[in-house]
Parts: structure tokens; sequence; C-alpha cells
């Protein structure tokens, strides 16, 4: 089965979606001195805003965090706990024209977008189904922050439709890696077991993979299948983040939307050859119900893909948003822990 799918029975993924990074040395001096010039970057309302073909948006480059804290989102208290979550898929738009669109793109090929959306069109016909969990942070215990491990694998194995990421490591001292391991089915072998067919499933989450709060490592393996497959991994780097909505340290955590948006690059290693991807994933939650521990949350969801300069057409573009994803989720609690 080739990577570049089909997100409908009928329809090309590249018809739906047109209809390593240069590295250099940089110095603590230079990183310090940019750190202090860049202005802080919020995202402004026109983020969410309008038609996903009119969002022209600039990719905010790297962020120099100076502290722990810069290199962590953070979200609200009220977010705290396991929630199940319907997604839809709303649109999609190509700010700079259909042209531009190519398997260097992120959203083109399933799983790259790893952590924000593995298939960009699997919830097109009907919605898709799994959990995302957040939990208490340490360092700052008035809010909460998401449980990386687990999130990934439950949203990539629902979206891809098979049980696809087979381990991911994360250490929360250093929040801005994050390594998974995951299986694409090999060309002419059998399909991979479907969810809902025994195998695990979103909505019977694996214990085998997860996350513990507080521990030096959230990396955990599943047993390995005996399906015919390519391993791939996936290094994602959590280059800038940013929200808005925070309560401020000793108010008052009634529940008020919020917005949190992360920068990401992901490095994906395969057998035969590597791609490299930025892309940036918004997220606006709104409780739905009154109370502090709010039962309900709607989140608008927007992610942007750009090019990398090393891409033939990057010129042209630079570094604004070549491909914009849309989605909606509803969030629904299931435990408050």
């Amino acid at each position: 089965v080739p990577r570049r799918s089909v997100i409908s029975r009928c329809v090309d993924r590249r018809t739906v979606l047109g209809g390593l990074s240069v590295i250099g040395i940089i110095s603590p001096a230079a990183q310090l001195a940019a750190a202090q010039a860049a202005p802080a970057v919020q995202p402004p309302t026109s983020w969410l805003a309008g038609p996903p073909e009119k969002a022209v948006v600039t990719n905010p480059g790297n962020s120099w965090a100076l502290t722990d804290r810069d290199r962590q989102l953070y979200y609200p208290a009220w977010l705290e706990g396991t929630w199940d979550v319907t997604a839809r898929f709303i649109d999609a738009g190509f700010p700079l024209g259909q042209k531009i669109i190519s398997r260097e793109v992120p959203g083109v090929l399933k799983g790259s977008m790893l952590v924000s959306l593995a298939d960009v069109g699997a919830a097109m016909e009907h919605p898709v189904t799994w959990q995302v969990r957040y939990h208490r942070a340490d360092a700052t215990p008035e809010l909460v922050t998401a449980d990386r491990v687990f999130n990934v694998q439950q949203e990539a194995d629902a979206l891809l439709l098979y049980p696809a990421v087979r381990s991911a490591e994360y250490d929360p001292g250093n929040p801005t890696r994050l390594a998974v391991v995951y299986a694409t089915p090999r060309k002419g072998a059998p399909p991979l077991t479907p969810l809902g067919s025994g195998a695990t499933t979103a909505s019977t989450p694996d214990s085998s993979i997860g996350s513990t709060p507080g521990s030096a490592s959230g990396g955990a393996q599943r047993p390995a299948a005996v399906e015919s497959v390519d391993l791939r991994k996936a290094e994602l780097f959590v280059n800038n983040r940013g929200s808005t909505g925070l309560p401020a340290e000793g108010a008052e955590q009634t529940p008020q939307p919020f917005t949190g948006w992360e920068l990401y690059r992901q490095v994906t290693q395969g057998s035969r050859q590597g791609l490299v991807g930025d892309y940036m994933q918004v997220q606006r939650f709104t409780p739905q119900d009154v109370g502090p521990s709010p039962g309900a949350v709607a989140v608008q969801m927007r992610v942007f893909a750009f090019l990398q300069p090393q891409d033939r057409l990057y010129f042209e573009t630079g570094s604004k948003a070549v491909a914009v994803y849309d989605y909606q989720l509803q969030l629904q609690r299931v435990s408050p822990l």
C-alpha cells in the first residue's frame, strides 16, 4: 500500500489536498540575543478566523526558551483528566495555490503530521474517536500538561485506523522532544488488522502505551506484532509554543476559552527515505457548560503546513503556510484524574 493514500473511496489524497533541515552551530550568546530580540508570539485571532484558503500565516520560527517553564505548553487546570474525543474534518485550503502541493507538504503523506493529524482525511466521511489526557504539572501545580505519549498513540492509531504506534519516548525534563516508532503496511502485504477487530482500539487504550506523570521518562513499548510492516521513527521537536486564556497566578480557576499552539518539526526516518516537515497546531478550547469542572468542551483545531528551505518551491512561498487543515473536536469528560 503506497504511503500516498486515498482519503476517500474514489478521490486521490493529492487531488483532495490540491481541490534534514539546514543545521547550523549557534553559540549560547547568539541564542540569548535572538531570544531577547524576538518579540513574544501570541496566537492572533486571524490564525483561526475565516476559511483556510484565506489564512495567510507565517511560520513563527524557533523560540530560544530561556527557562524550563518557557519550554512547555501549559493548559488550564479545568482540562485535567481523561476525555473522549469525537473529531470531524471541516475543510482544507491552500492559500498560495494548488501548484505548491507535493509530497513534501506535511499532511499529504500519512504519518507526516503524526502528533496533529496522522491522516488528514480520516474523518472526511464519518467522525473518528479517541481519547486524550491532561495531568497536573509538577513544576506548576495550578496548571496541567498534555500526556504526550498517551495522546499521540491514541490519536495516531485512531486516524490511521490500525494500531500504528509501536513505541514512544518522552522525557518531561526535556519537553521539546518526542520520539515515536510507528508501523506502515508493507507494499504487497495483507492489510493491517483494523481497529475494532480484536486489536487495541482508541476507545480501549492499550495499557502498555502511556506515560507516568512526573516520571523521568514517559517511554513505553507495545509488543511487536506479527504483521508484515515497515517501521518508521519520527523525531518530533517542539520548536515554539504559546497560549492565551491562562488564569493569572493565584486567580480563580473559572473555566474560560483557552487557545494554545505549538510549532513542530518532524524528522521521519524510514528504511529507504527520510522526510522533514514543519507544521503548527492551533487549538481553541471552549467550555460547553458552567461550573469549575466542565464536562464538555468544543475545540476548534487548525493545522498549518510549511515548506522547508531546501524545497524547490520555497523561494516562491517563503515561510508562509502552503496548506491549512481544519478539524472540529468535541471533548466529553471521562474522568477527572
